[in-house]
């Protein structure tokens, strides 16, 4: 399993705007992707301006096969309510440790 971390800057003003969107934009495209597993979006708890989504995908492949335009066309709408954008990629290694 990999995992896709994206870090987004967001003015504090639209946070909850940005937070709609992504809702409403990315979840439909996403989940009818081969290879989806999940998706959650974390709000910073001190730091309104940030916001990380975190996907999870079976291969690294399955999510690189996510067509390109999809998601320009996807972002395009989005592009106006953050600031900066970083992603970066991680492979699964361990099991989740369950909690007591």
């Amino acid at each position: 399993m990999v995992v896709e971390l994206l870090r987004f800057t967001i003015p504090a003003h639209l946070r909850e705007e940005f937070i709609e969107c992504d809702g409403r934009i990315w979840n439909e495209a996403l989940s009818s992707h081969p290879g989806f597993i999940s998706k959650e979006l974390w709000s910073d708890l001190v730091d309104p301006t940030r916001v990380v989504i975190k996907v999870h995908w079976e291969t690294m492949g399955q999510w690189k096969s996510f067509p390109h335009h999809i998601i320009e066309e996807l972002d395009a709408k989005m592009c106006h309510l953050y600031t900066a954008l970083s992603c970066e990629e991680y492979e699964v290694r361990g099991d989740a440790v369950p909690a007591k």
